[in-house]
């Protein structure tokens, strides 16, 4: 009989362990994406060749970016299996507006945005 109750204790430490164990990942996988994922994609790329200046979901798998290659600023949509240049921007007084915008509020990037949506949902 004692030694049934030994193996009982013995399974429900090795399960609360466990369940530690998986906790702690849990918590730490979080703080891991709230430091990679919560910069600003202006704040990461200022000194890249390619900068994502706004990025705008249009639904589950499409979405809108502006993006500054070499100092060409480009309108691009981008679909889960293809992307096309929608426009590409050369007027002086709208890139001065969006370099203006650009370093007023940079936007968070697209993944970390979706992921605070849905943890606000009900």
């Amino acid at each position: 009989m004692i030694m049934e109750g030994v193996s009982y204790l013995s399974a429900l430490l090795k399960m609360l362990f466990a369940l530690g164990l998986v906790l702690a990942l849990m918590v730490a996988t979080v703080y891991f994406l709230k430091r990679t994922l919560g910069q600003t994609v202006a704040s990461r790329s200022q000194d890249e060749v390619i900068n994502v200046i706004a990025a705008r979901s249009l639904g589950p798998r499409t979405s809108i970016l502006i993006v500054e290659v070499l100092g060409k600023v480009s309108v691009l949509g981008v679909s889960a299996g293809n992307m096309q240049l929608i426009a590409s921007i050369d007027d002086e007084k709208q890139l001065a507006r969006l370099s203006q915008l650009k370093k007023a509020a940079p936007l968070p990037s697209p993944i970390w945005e979706k992921i605070r949506r849905k943890a606000r949902k009900p």
